[in-house]
């Protein structure tokens, strides 16, 4: 079995965090933390529209303001939100 379809998900080059939150102790913030502290060399975005920057990563406002087109995208908003932002993402 080939794991060729497998490698943006298992390996992404680009991967862009939504709904990540500030606040200490979260899931997006810690998120945030092992990927930007971590050994991670491709491009890493951060999505919020209500906080400039998390764990020290600036974000933007919408998966569209990012300077690169992510392989993988991680949600860590609330289920409600997650529709929208599945359709932003392509």
């Amino acid at each position: 079995m080939s794991t060729y379809r497998l490698n943006h998900l298992l390996s992404p080059r680009s991967v862009a965090l939504v709904g990540a939150s500030p606040r200490e102790g979260s899931v997006g913030r810690a998120i945030v933390q092992n990927i930007s502290g971590g050994k991670f060399k491709g491009q890493f975005g951060v999505v919020n529209s209500r906080h400039g920057e998390i764990a020290g990563v600036a974000t933007v406002g919408s998966i569209a303001e990012l300077p690169f087109v992510p392989e993988l995208v991680v949600i860590t908003a609330p289920a409600a939100a997650v529709p929208g932002i599945v359709d932003d993402a392509g």
